[in-house]
């Protein structure tokens, strides 16, 4: 019996996990954008994967990339806002850290 619940629930989570949607799709093209030098992309890309999972593990490093996305295309304002938004939202580890050194960079 134990056997038989075991598999049933295995089953039912799979299910579940097939029909529930990726974090990393999203995340993954905008990225891709981001390496290849389309930064309005980029952009697009980040606040909506932001706007969409905003307490997704990945949200971090989402922010992180948006804003050295407009540092990339030159909208030094808005980078520079997008730092210290992941700044003041995270506070501290290693996105932080680079946020830091690119706003410190940038001033």
């Amino acid at each position: 019996m134990k056997v038989k619940a075991v598999l049933l629930a295995t089953v039912f989570l799979a299910g579940c996990a097939a029909t529930m949607p990726s974090v990393e799709g999203p995340y993954n093209q905008a990225k891709a954008s981001y390496e290849a030098g389309r930064y309005a992309d980029a952009v697009k890309g980040f606040q909506d994967y932001i706007a969409q999972y905003p307490d997704s593990p990945m949200t971090e490093v989402a922010m992180y990339y948006l804003a050295d996305s407009y540092r990339q295309a030159g909208k030094t304002d808005e980078a520079k806002k997008a730092y210290e938004a992941l700044i003041k939202k995270y506070q501290a580890g290693s996105w932080v850290d680079w946020a830091k050194r690119d706003l410190k960079e940038m001033k």
